[in-house]
């Protein structure tokens, strides 16, 4: 007579069948999706920077079981976030890169296994072949030629690097980009258990920017091995199930939400809005 296996307490994430589930908590900052093989929780965090002002955050908490649950997105021309994300299926979409914009400021930029450039001067981030892992290889270290004769399909080249090998590493401490902003970024706990986090800010009575060290930390605080920053600023967005979550200041003022070239996306569902119905929540803070 064999022994028992333990339960799995991966199994509480996860929908023993087909199918999905999902809610959309507004009012209480609450968001979750789950099926077979993907599990997404939200959290909108308020806490205070530094002491010396409100902060506002989203905390993506991110698992899955195969290859299938992630997907890198790359368009030919910009769109509105939530319009993206609609127009793409995604249960849930973060900003990425930018792709090949300042393309001399990158690395290899590699996107669903085409070749995009290979100018290796910022390190970047390498998402493995079966789309569970990532890492973090530096400027100059490896080709494109080299990522994708091992069957990289998908890196990305923004930066810098924010915790490498379970640290906070030297580069989110020094370089360009140190100036408090809006946040997107994105790291691994262990294969399979991913961390997205954006950050509000340029709204001081709602929410302050912060620093890349700051926003390091946060990953660090949640148990990421590695974590890397995306395009911030104005390009810092996240939509669940086709709705803005973060917000800018209103249309009109200095920072608006830029629109979406790429994206990180988990996820596909047909329960989304079309891309040609209203949105609910614009992304906008009045």
């Amino acid at each position: 007579q064999g022994r028992m296996l333990p339960p799995d307490p991966e199994e509480a994430y996860f929908l023993d069948g087909d199918g999905e589930e999902y809610e959309s908590d507004f009012e209480n900052g609450h968001w979750w999706y789950k099926n077979r093989v993907l599990s997404i929780d939200i959290q909108e965090i308020h806490t205070t920077y530094l002491e010396k002002g409100p902060l506002v955050y989203y905390v993506a908490d991110i698992r899955m079981r195969e290859y299938s649950s992630f997907r890198a997105s790359a368009r030919l021309t910009y769109q509105r976030p939530w319009k993206y994300a609609r127009e793409e299926g995604a249960v849930l979409a973060v900003s990425g890169d930018c792709l090949n914009n300042e393309a001399n400021l990158k690395g290899c930029l590699i996107r669903r296994g085409i070749f995009y450039d290979d100018n290796r001067r910022a390190d970047m981030l390498v998402i493995s072949e079966d789309g569970m892992s990532m890492r973090v290889e530096r400027a100059g270290s490896v080709s494109a030629r080299v990522l994708m004769d091992h069957g990289i399909r998908d890196t990305y080249s923004f930066g810098p690097a924010l915790v490498v090998d379970g640290k906070i590493d030297e580069s989110a401490l020094k370089g360009r980009l140190q100036q408090p902003n809006p946040r997107a970024g994105v790291g691994m706990i262990e294969p399979g258990h991913w961390i997205a986090i954006i950050t509000d800010g340029r709204q001081g009575r709602y929410s302050l920017s912060i620093t890349l060290e700051y926003f390091a930390q946060l990953f660090l605080d949640r148990g990421c091995t590695v974590a890397y920053n995306m395009d911030g600023g104005s390009s810092c967005g996240i939509v669940f199930m086709g709705e803005m979550l973060n917000r800018h200041l209103a249309p009109g003022t200095s920072d608006v939400q830029r629109p979406w070239l790429e994206s990180l996306e988990f996820g596909y569902s047909d329960q989304l809005p079309s891309p040609n119905t209203p949105t609910i929540h614009d992304g906008y803070h009045h």
